[in-house]
């Protein structure tokens, strides 16, 4: 089972360091993760293996969690941050979308929207920005757009 971890200034070692070492034991392994085709390949050696992949932030989890076919996961409290940015006045989300990347924006839209269902809000111009942004492919760095424009009464 291979799961992902984010913690920026990892100091250990990386899968390639450790190829040599792999076949030894089945014990449970943390590695700093680059999502190269060649760590891919050897990862794929050895599917019954437990891993924790650490890489370096949200972007580059996605982007591995897109090569090996694994889900995102979310880090917590980013859901919280997600909803309060995306209905935030500041203009915050689209430095933080940009941030994270488009997968993982999108599953906080669609995580910010579920939460503000369960506790009541009005999610009608979140809901908007989630169809537009998982249905339609919109970039989701843009929900403040999408907002404007359909509080504005435009056809989106």
């Amino acid at each position: 089972m291979v799961t992902l971890r984010v913690l920026p200034d990892y100091p250990g070692a990386t899968i390639l360091e450790m190829a040599s070492l792999l076949p030894l034991s089945n014990e449970p392994i943390e590695m700093k993760w680059g999502n190269t085709k060649s760590e891919i390949r050897l990862l794929r050696d050895y599917p019954d293996r437990d891993v924790t992949l650490v890489v370096p932030d949200l972007a580059a989890m996605e982007r591995t969690a897109v090569a090996l076919g694994l889900p995102i996961q979310s880090v917590r409290g980013e859901a919280n941050r997600a909803a309060a940015e995306v209905n935030s006045k500041a203009g915050t989300w689209r430095e933080y979308a940009a941030r994270m990347g488009p997968t993982v924006s999108r599953g906080m839209i669609l995580r910010a929207t579920a939460q503000y269902a369960r506790i009541g809000r009005d999610v009608r111009s979140v809901r908007h920005v989630l169809i537009e942004s998982v249905l339609n492919h919109t970039a989701p760095i843009d929900p403040d757009v999408l907002i404007s424009l359909r509080n504005a009464g435009a056809k989106v």
